[in-house]
C-alpha cells in the first residue's frame, strides 16, 4: 500500500519578491508568487527541466540580507499566450530544510498580514 501524505500548506503572497536563479543551464530572473514549508514557486520565463537543481537567491522585504536555498524543480510550466495561467517552476526545498521552513513561515505570515490589510 502506497503511502500519500497531504500536499504541504501552501499561501499565496502579494508581496512580489524577485528572484535570481541559478543552474548550471544557466541563469535567469523571476517573482516567487506562492511559498509552503515544502517549496516555492517562481513565475519566470527561465525554463529548467524537472530534476534539476536551482539555487534561489532573493531578500525578504525587510530583511538586508539575502537568501540562498538549494532547491529541485518538481514540475515546469511554460508561458503560453492568451491563458491566464502564469508559466514558471514549481521548486522544493532540498538543502537547509530548517531554515527554508522557518522562511516559508515567515512569508506566509506576511501574506496573511497583507490579506488583512487589503480586506
Amino acid at each position: 500500500m502506497k503511502l500519500i501524505l497531504p500536499r504541504p500548506r501552501r499561501v499565496d503572497i502579494d508581496i512580489k519578491i524577485l528572484a535570481r536563479l541559478r543552474s548550471r543551464a544557466g541563469s535567469g530572473r523571476g517573482v516567487v508568487t506562492n511559498v509552503g514549508t515544502g517549496g516555492l514557486f517562481v513565475s519566470t520565463l527561465f525554463f529548467l527541466t524537472v530534476g534539476d537543481w536551482v539555487l534561489v537567491t532573493f531578500t525578504i522585504p525587510g530583511a538586508t540580507d539575502p537568501v540562498e536555498i538549494l532547491c529541485e524543480v518538481r514540475w515546469a510550466r511554460p508561458l503560453q499566450d492568451l491563458v491566464a495561467i502564469p508559466g514558471g517552476l514549481g521548486l522544493r526545498f532540498v538543502e537547509t530544510p530548517v531554515r527554508a521552513t522557518v522562511l516559508a513561515l515567515e512569508l506566509q505570515r506576511m501574506g496573511r498580514q497583507a490579506d488583512r490589510f487589503s480586506s
